[in-house]
Formats: structure tokens, C-alpha cells, sequence
């Protein structure tokens, strides 16, 4: 991974207070969730906010590519409302990039575990060349 994306994921995560630690930690993070989470960010979704749920929900994922958050967890994160939130999982499902695999049980009742479909993702095109750069 370029040292160019690593900021770009550290700054992610550094808005969504998903770490406290210094950049420098954030940059020398590994795993799957990391790997994920880098590749939501550079690729191009229908729309910025499916972008951006994908990105908060694979910053969960484990080793095994699976993960668990909850609507509220995912909503903290990004700071959309629940029901967008909801509606974001519901659309990445609908296109294929999530996958329900089960249930776990949680206080509020249970929570949906979902894989993200990493073929899918890589599927998705590459933002174009320079987007969002001047000069």
C-alpha cells in the first residue's frame, strides 16, 4: 500500500475517532479491516455515502473478513442518522459487497454478521485519475 493511501486511511480514521493513537501508529496498522477499509476508500460507489458506511463497516472486519457493528456504532461513526445507515447496509447487500451470514446475540436482541464480498469491492472502478485534486 503507497505511503499516499496509508495518509488517506489514517486521516479516515482520525475523523471518525476511530483511533486515539498518533498517525504514525494509525499508518503502521495491519490487517483485514485495514486492507478494507483502504480499498472502500479507493474505489468509486454509486453514491459518497455508500462510500463512506462501506469504509466505517470494513474498519470492523476481522481476519476472517467478517464483521458485526452495530447500526448505532456505524451512525457514530460516520455521522449519519440510523436510518440512513440502515439503508446504506441494505443497498451494499442489494449490490452485492455485503453478504449476511448470520446472527450474533446482543443485548438489544441480535445484530447481523456480514462478510464483505472482497471480489466485488475489487470489481468496483477506480475513482478517475486526479478526481478530487486541484492544480
Amino acid at each position: 500500500m503507497s505511503d499516499a493511501l496509508r495518509d488517506v486511511v489514517a486521516q479516515f480514521h482520525e475523523r471518525a475517532n476511530v483511533i486515539e493513537a498518533p498517525r504514525e501508529v494509525a499508518a503502521k496498522k495491519k490487517g483485514k479491516g485495514f486492507e478494507l477499509t483502504a480499498l472502500a476508500l479507493n474505489k468509486r460507489f454509486p453514491t459518497p455515502t455508500l462510500q463512506h458506511v462501506m469504509a466505517a463497516f470494513a474498519d470492523h472486519a476481522g481476519d476472517d473478513e467478517t464483521a458485526y457493528p452495530s447500526v448505532a456504532a456505524l451512525a457514530a461513526k460516520t455521522g449519519y442518522a440510523r436510518r440512513t445507515v440502515q439503508q446504506s447496509l441494505a443497498t451494499l447487500t442489494a449490490l452485492g459487497l455485503l453478504r449476511e451470514v448470520s446472527k450474533r446475540k446482543c443485548t438489544s436482541g441480535a445484530v447481523k454478521v456480514r462478510r464483505i464480498e472482497r471480489a466485488a469491492l475489487e470489481a468496483l472502478p477506480d475513482p478517475p485519475r486526479g478526481a478530487g485534486r486541484k492544480g
